[in-house]
């Protein structure tokens, strides 16, 4: 949610239960917080550090954010923390098919870390 009171923006980030509030006013944003404060229990955590497993990391010229938590997190899972990057050319127009001669992959296992790995790619 974003909203303008003339020059001064506040932004309130919302997923699920965690919430952010940036703006460039404080006096704007200790308003609203003591508003919500009022409506909900709320703990003020202070400056943001980490939002939705994404690092924040602020000063005078820019804000930084990073994912190098979540990606040591699943190349670890995967056991490829060590691995190299690698080119894997196919041939144009190549036909797959069902292989014979390998186990099925475990579904189990294999959808939560393409979950994990669709998070990365759309939240970067």
């Amino acid at each position: 949610m974003l909203g303008s009171i003339g020059w001064k923006n506040c932004c309130l980030l919302v997923y699920f239960d965690d919430i952010v509030l940036s703006g460039d006013d404080t006096v704007e944003i200790i308003q609203l917080r003591k508003k919500m404060g009022d409506e909900f229990e709320i703990k003020d955590l202070g400056n943001l550090r980490y939002f939705l497993g994404i690092k924040v990391a602020r000063s005078k010229e820019r804000i930084h954010v990073s994912q190098r938590k979540n990606t040591f997190d699943l190349l670890t899972k995967t056991g490829m923390m060590g691995c190299r990057p690698v080119d894997t050319p196919i041939k144009f127009n190549a036909k797959l098919g069902n292989s014979v001669d390998k186990v099925p992959v475990d579904k189990e296992k294999y959808q939560p870390l393409m979950g994990k790995s669709i998070y990365l790619s759309h939240t970067r």
